[in-house]
Parts: structure tokens; sequence; C-alpha cells
């Protein structure tokens, strides 16, 4: 996702969550967003807010919402090792493994990656785990010899995001540096389950579109 979309959709949910925003506003919080870069986290929250809070009622609600889309990692993540998710090679497709094989290594590792991106809020992150995810538990078998069909329920099932929810809640509130408040914490997590499910959804759709694109062309 480049960072105008991620611009728009961080507008369009400030306006679903009930903040009036013009079009000449969100084209001045772009200009802005540009001019201050993203370097520095709160530099950019101002920038935002100056050029699209015209309540002081809606500060708080705004703030909440950019907690969710520009989560404090952006822009300083850690350095790469030899085992970091940004240099593996991606997971190979296979059958999903039954239900009850929850010592499956894969499954643990891609839980403590789920666990992360849920943590940071890392896009690059979360559309890896997803793409993994789907790899090595989201095919099953299909009507058609040879042909695998894929399930969103299925991944989403084996990983469980919700399962997480306690412990990262209390990682974040202990991290916080001003005192992040439960309730901000567990939508700035709820949004970043849904995210996963939706990155996951993604990737579903993308092998089918694949898997009908080569029988087309046979």
């Amino acid at each position: 996702m480049s960072l105008f979309e991620h611009h728009v959709e961080f507008v369009a949910a400030l306006r679903e969550a009930g903040i009036t925003i013009s079009v000449a506003e969100g084209l001045d919080a772009a200009n802005a967003v540009r001019a201050v870069g993203l370097a520095d986290r709160e530099q950019l929250r101002a920038g935002y807010a100056a050029t699209l809070v015209k309540r002081q009622a809606h500060r708080p609600l705004f703030d909440k919402v950019f907690d969710i889309y520009y989560p404090s990692v952006v822009g300083s993540a850690p350095a790469a090792g030899p085992e970091d998710w940004r240099t593996r090679e991606p997971v190979a497709e296979r059958d999903a493994p039954p239900p009850w094989a929850v010592d499956d290594p894969l499954r643990a590792q891609l839980r403590a990656e789920l666990a992360e991106f849920l943590r940071s809020g890392d896009e690059a992150l979360g559309a890896v785990v997803a793409r993994d995810a789907v790899a090595g538990f989201g095919r099953l078998q299909g009507f058609a010899p040879g042909i695998p069909s894929w399930s969103r329920t299925t991944v989403l099932d084996r990983f469980a995001p919700q399962t997480l929810l306690a412990q990262l809640l209390d990682g974040l509130l202990g991290e916080a540096p001003a005192g992040l408040d439960e309730q901000r914490a567990r939508t700035a997590l709820s949004a970043r389950i849904e995210r996963f499910g939706q990155l996951v959804d993604a990737d579903v759709r993308r092998r089918i579109a694949e898997q009908t694109s080569r029988r087309s062309a046979t």
C-alpha cells in the first residue's frame, strides 16, 4: 500500500468515526504529510490535526484513529536478522494440517509473527504473515482432482488471533509512555485483528484468481 493510499484510508476512517472532512481538507492534509514526513510521529500527528480537526471535542477521537493507522513503530523497524520475516523465503503451499495439530512448528512461528503484527501494526509484516498462513494452513482438497480450494475460515481458526488479545493488551498498556488507556488499546488491537482477516482474504482471492487464470490458459 502506498503512502497516499494509506492517507486516503485514514481520512475515510476519520469520516466513518464521525469527523466531517471535505475533499479540500483531505488534500490539505496530504500536503501537510508531504511537508512534515514520517520521521517524527508527533509532528505528523500535529500536521494532520491542524488540517482535519475543526472541533476540540473531536480531538480524542482523532487521536484514537491516528494511533491505529500510524502506530509508534512506523519508521523504526529493527534491522533484519538471518531468520527475520523480511529475508526468509515464502512458505511453500501444503495441505492444511488437521485442527488438532497445535504443536505444528510453522504454526508456532507464524503465530509469534502474528502477535508482533498485532502489537506493532506493521503492514508489511501483516501481509507476509497472511501470505504464509494461507500457504501453510488455507489449502484444502477441492472438488476437482489436482485443484485445491482455499479457505479464509480455516486460516483464522488455526491462528485464533483473538486468543492473543489479553497477552498483547498487557504489553501495550505496559509499554505506553503516556499511559495508553485500555479502551484505546483494545480498539487498536481489534482493528489490527480485523486487518489481518482482510489480508488473509486478499491472499485467498489472489490464489483463487491465479488458479482460474492458469486453468483458462490450458
